[in-house]
């Protein structure tokens, strides 16, 4: 709870930061129209001149917003989703190939990568992974369960051997596992 609200607040900050910066020639423009009026008494153009920068910077902020949201925001969250994707992925291939060669699953993690294992599990930086043996109660034999979270990411994939790795979870669930890796691994 603490976490998120520092989080939230330091993501504000930033926020109004760059405001400052995407607004700083409507904010001089401003208060020269403020010293300009207490200096002479009443000053004629400068209102018009500031509401024109003023359209100026909200266009220039609105470009910068659109092209965050559909270029780069969604652009980092596809590659931090595929590199939990990756380790899950090479945690089932390294955990069938251990199964086929010893007979059994072994646990792996959580561990945050960069991280390579003996049997060819590899974990990129910044991804949590974690692999549990179960037993199948289906079928009366041993499985396994793999999560993986990029830190910045909010998806957690999952995958066993029966159906390999995705993203097919409750937002229960999810939110359960994100915050069981997220604080075995601090």
């Amino acid at each position: 709870m603490i976490q998120d609200a520092f989080g939230i607040a330091i993501i504000l900050l930033c926020y109004v930061c760059l405001a400052i910066i995407v607004f700083a020639p409507t904010l001089y423009a401003v208060w020269f129209y403020v010293v300009s009026c207490k200096i002479r008494g009443e000053s004629r153009g400068l209102p018009r001149t500031a509401l024109s920068v003023f359209l100026v910077n909200a266009v220039f902020a609105y470009l910068l917003l659109s092209l965050a949201s559909q270029h780069f925001l969604p652009a980092s969250a596809a590659e931090n989703a595929a590199g939990a994707t990756a380790a899950v992925q090479t945690a089932i291939a390294s955990q069938k190939h251990f199964f086929d060669l010893h007979g059994r699953y072994y646990p792996v993690g959580p561990v945050r990568g960069p991280y390579k294992d003996e049997y060819g599990v590899a974990v990129e930086k910044n991804v949590i992974l974690e692999v549990t043996p179960v037993p199948d109660k289906k079928r009366g034999e041993e499985s396994f369960e793999a999560y993986a979270i990029h830190i910045w990411g909010r998806k957690v994939v999952s995958g066993n051997p029966d159906r390999g790795a995705g993203v097919s979870l409750d937002p229960e669930e999810a939110n359960r596992i994100r915050a069981r890796l997220f604080n075995s691994v601090k």
